[in-house]
């Protein structure tokens, strides 16, 4: 048996045909290991990383409490068990693995307390495996005299660990060989350095090279790689993502769904997990709260649906309603978790595509298990199960490709190249350039008192060293090097490696070697603006609305790309993004409110005065509740508290002004229906109809939840069209005048009007207008703007001069958008005023489509 061992190696090893063969191994740290206990008889059943962290944690308390509480570590621990127990876990096995054996060495406070603790711990692990290994090795021959280990490098570039090890095993029999094909120097590489603006626009490049079967990639984001490959149409290469999949993320969604109120962002992505044991409820719970904000008077109807094998997965937080804030009861935990780990395990089958995921769970539910095993008290605070959650949740590697024939030589680090390659390929950039060093937690004086105690500490220095001599001996192994770099990793920006930044310098140094420096970017596409997209007019074959509302007119008068998207094709704004949303939220809970108040007092404004003053925070975290989780979110602490204070003064206002003029309250969100010539049938729906009780005469407000002057605005240039709209529409239908249209700006507490035909009051603003005839307007624009779709043609206007739009230049359409008085230039000139930025929808559709 021939071992070819090399530390940074892993399973990615570039081997040619030739280098293959039977009983020849090609092995890093963990496989030299595996190897060498089978031959030695040894067997190690290595428990999981969190049960170790577990086991820790309980030695930690048995020797605080043997200490009196006394020890260094006592602080962190108690605000943070498990995340402290894993960093001095830590701590452990990189002394085990230097030697250490349990007991106080040098002058170390560290190892003083990590001595006392190891008295009350035993679960081993990896360092524990080289330790016995070791152990073995050197009272007898664990492998034949026909063995070999080929170490790659000189003996100066390993470990004192391996140095000592190799040496053990060659007491015996030499089996041990160096090998070292490289001079340790850049100098000589045929390289060529390649600098891109992006990862993106770098991996662009990388997959578009044609790559031999002695070609190969030494590339860590394979999968990256992997999509971009897809997307040119080529062979995809085994990819895999190291992460937490969405099934194993139920959990911690789970857990911090025990909070009470209920966290609208983890409730989303808990309903979007592709598989979960809430089956087909999922879909409809997840739209409902997309639609609703929350949970609605619809979503106990949905759950009353739901099988009763889904239903313990759903309203944690109801649970933990009656419990002091952020408190969970540790039985309905206990309970949730047992469920999760069952369900699980029933979904493990043979050969499943998600058994990795499915088991990781599983595991994961152990853990928690345990953890809550050892809490005492009967509620535990959602804080702790979150935080126990996200350490207990580590990423395993998810595979999300499978290599197809054709497909191009891949491997993790230029380290990982043994057989003589063709052209290779480095992506060498990071954002990290830091050498992980074990060994960190001690001080230089406590690392010389543990060598001098024959600890086989290695330096810093000499890692980084080791590092690049590795590194060094797989680039000298290629015929071309070509390093690709950007500057920008996921916006972050990269820094250079000590390896590439010494290249780099021998390539500026060294004019005329065949080592050569290029630079490229890609270069952008402006693939330029127009006023005109057309389109194929038969989409609009057959369209015909029922019924218009102010909404959709607006959509087609300013962004007729948007009205084709979301009222021809159906295509409709949806997601997380807009329940996220802040003022659209708290938008959406005023209105609720004042609606939900009215409903509760039978619309009567001095009832509805007095309930606003007595039971204001109850029936407005009901609201929250039902139409607005994000204002519960704990980063949205301050604006909730500001909204209060809004939303109360503002009503009052607004009550008072109601009051004040002996209005009678007809509806809130009243529906009326009427045709209006030139569009026909419009719909409306009017958050709040009056009727003065003297004159029969309507009153109209629409409440907007808006801190900026742009409804002021609009009704200064006379461009209120809801208004009018809503005004048309009542006349017709109700048979008599409307005496009064405003909006309502809540958060400025002002009423504003262009009808000044109520009682004066400080909160009622009169705007004085221009004189317009805004609906008749909005009718030649809606004809107009429908004929350009029926003919295939839709006008847009993102930041392009007003003369370059069609639109602009048609009679009595564009003041409805603007009061510009520019239509006395030329149409070609180019400083005519831009047109405001179109399209918002179609540029970014929110959450996506449905």
């Amino acid at each position: 048996m021939t071992i070819y061992f090399n530390p940074r190696y892993d399973s990615s090893v570039f081997l040619t045909a030739a280098d293959c063969g039977l009983r020849t191994e090609y092995a890093g740290s963990e496989a030299l290991l595996q190897q060498l206990e089978l031959r030695a008889g040894l067997t190690c059943g290595e428990t999981d990383h969190a049960t170790r962290v577990i086991a820790y944690i309980e030695a930690m308390e048995k020797a605080l409490d043997a200490a009196g509480g006394s020890l260094f570590y006592a602080p962190s621990f108690e605000r943070d068990d498990f995340g402290t127990a894993e960093i001095m876990l830590g701590w452990r096995d990189a002394l085990v693995k230097a030697g250490w054996d349990g007991k106080p060495a040098g002058s170390s406070e560290k190892t003083d307390v990590l001595s006392q603790i190891e008295a009350f711990f035993d679960c081993p692990g990896t360092a524990d495996r080289w330790k016995a290994i070791l152990r073995e090795a050197a009272s007898r021959p664990i492998l034949g005299p026909d063995d070999r280990i080929k170490v790659q490098g000189n003996k100066a570039t390993l470990e004192p660990l391996f140095q000592k090890l190799f040496d053990a095993i060659n007491s015996h029999y030499t089996v041990v060989e160096y090998e070292q094909r490289s001079n340790g120097s850049p100098e000589g590489l045929k390289c060529t350095i390649l600098e891109f603006r992006n990862e993106y626009d770098a991996h662009e490049w990388i997959a578009s090279r044609p790559l031999t079967d002695n070609d190969v990639v030494a590339e860590a984001d394979t999968a990256l790689l992997g999509d971009i490959l897809h997307i040119m149409g080529k062979p995809g290469i085994g990819a895999a993502d190291e992460g937490i999949g969405a099934i194993m993320r139920l959990l911690p969604l789970g857990l911090a769904l025990f909070r009470y109120p209920a966290d609208i962002g983890c409730l989303q992505s808990y309903l979007q997990s592709p598989q979960s044991p809430l089956g087909t409820l999922s879909v409809p719970l997840y739209n409902h709260i997309c639609n609703k904000g929350g949970f609605g008077p619809g979503w106990n109807a949905i759950i009353s649906k739901a099988s009763a094998s889904a239903l313990p997965f759903i309203g944690m937080w109801d649970k933990s309603k009656a419990l002091p804030e952020g408190q969970a009861s540790k039985a309905e935990v206990q309970d949730y978790v047992k469920g999760l780990d069952k369900w699980a395990g029933r979904k493990i089958v043979t050969g499943g595509e998600l058994n990795a995921q499915y088991m990781a769970l599983q595991k994961n539910c152990g853990s928690i298990l345990r953890l809550l095993g050892r809490w005492t008290a009967a509620t535990v605070p959602v804080k702790t199960l979150s935080r126990w959650a996200s350490h207990v949740c580590t990423p395993i590697n998810i595979s999300s490709d499978y290599a197809r024939v054709g497909s191009v030589n891949v491997v993790d680090n230029v380290a990982d190249i043994y057989s003589t390659a063709g052209n290779v390929i480095w992506f060498a950039s990071t954002t990290d350039n830091d050498i992980p060093y074990e060994y960190g937690f001690l001080a230089p004086s406590e690392i010389d008192d543990l060598r001098n105690a024959g600890l086989l500490i290695p330096d810093k220095e000499q890692l980084a060293q080791w590092d690049r001599a590795y590194k060094l001996e797989g680039l000298a192994r290629c015929s071309a090097v070509t390093i690709v770099t950007c500057a920008r990793i996921s916006g972050v920006e990269t820094v250079k490696s000590a390896l590439l930044a010494e290249i780099s310098a021998a390539v500026a140094s060294a004019p005329g070697t065949p080592v050569k420096k290029t630079v490229t970017d890609k270069v952008e596409k402006d693939l330029g603006k127009r006023p005109k997209h057309p389109f194929d007019k038969s989409i609009m074959d057959g369209f015909s609305r029922e019924k218009e509302s102010y909404s959709s007119i607006e959509t087609l008068l300013m962004s007729p790309v948007d009205y084709l998207l979301q009222y021809v094709k159906g295509y409709h704004q949806y997601g997380i993004e807009g329940v996220a949303d802040l003022p659209t939220t708290e938008g959406t809970v005023a209105h609720a409110y004042i609606e939900a108040l009215g409903e509760a007092c039978s619309k009567d404004p001095a009832a509805m005065l007095a309930m606003h003053k007595s039971s204001f925070d109850t029936l407005l975290d009901q609201v929250i509740d039902a139409c607005g989780l994000a204002l519960h979110l704990e980063g949205n602490c301050l604006e909730k508290n500001n909204f209060r204070v809004s939303l109360r003064e503002s009503v009052n206002i607004l009550l008072d002004i109601i009051i004040q003029n002996g209005l009678e309250i007809v509806d809130f969100e009243y529906p009326v229906t009427e045709d209006i010539a030139g569009i026909g049938d419009v719909f409306a729906k009017i958050d709040c109809l009056l009727q003065d009780p003297v004159d029969k005469k309507y009153v109209i407000f629409d409440f907007k939840y808006n801190y900026g002057s742009k409804y002021k605005k609009m009704l200064e240039e006379n461009r209120e069209l809801q208004l009018e709209i809503y005004r048309t529409v009542v006349k017709k239908k109700l048979g008599s005048d409307v005496k009064f249209i405003g909006y309502f700006v809540l958060p400025r507490k002002q009423l504003l009007t262009p009808d000044n035909t109520l009682q004066p009051n400080d909160a009622i603003v009169e705007i004085p207008r221009t004189d317009l005839d805004i609906l008749k307007m909005a009718v030649k624009g809606y004809k107009y703007r429908m004929d350009q779709l029926r003919s295939g043609i839709a006008e847009e206007g993102e930041d392009l001069p007003l003369g370059t739009l069609r639109y602009f230049w048609e009679p009595d359409l564009y003041p409805l958008e603007a009061n510009y008085d520019d239509k006395t230039k030329n149409m070609d000139e180019e400083d005519m005023r831009k047109a405001r930025a179109y399209g918002d929808k179609n540029i970014t559709l929110k959450g996506g489509l449905i």
